[in-house]
């Protein structure tokens, strides 16, 4: 038996999604080009919009979030862009509720 859950806890996210509507979309590296070069609101998850896991929000999150989403590069890292949870990579980045 397996049992899946239509519910994310508190602090799970999608890696590359930065406005954590619980779906990668181009409103996502869009709203971290906004924060990062036009101080645009504050993202509401940090650990969602660092798209290549190195623990930063640089220019190459978006980059990255757009390769995902219109060529075909690679699935982000875990937790993915399928299902919400943790990051299993430490660093000082987080999301708010």
């Amino acid at each position: 038996a397996c049992w899946q859950s239509t519910l994310s806890p508190p602090g799970s996210f999608l890696r590359g999604d930065a406005d954590a509507d619980g779906r990668i979309t181009i409103s996502d590296p869009v709203a971290t080009l906004n924060f990062l070069f036009l101080g645009g609101a504050a993202l509401r998850c940090d650990d969602g919009a660092d798209a290549d896991d190195d623990g930063q929000l640089t220019i190459a999150d978006p980059i990255n979030t757009l390769g995902y989403l219109f060529l075909g590069t690679s699935v982000p890292r875990a937790p993915g862009a399928s299902f919400p949870w943790f990051d299993p990579t430490p660093d000082t980045l987080g999301c708010r509720s």
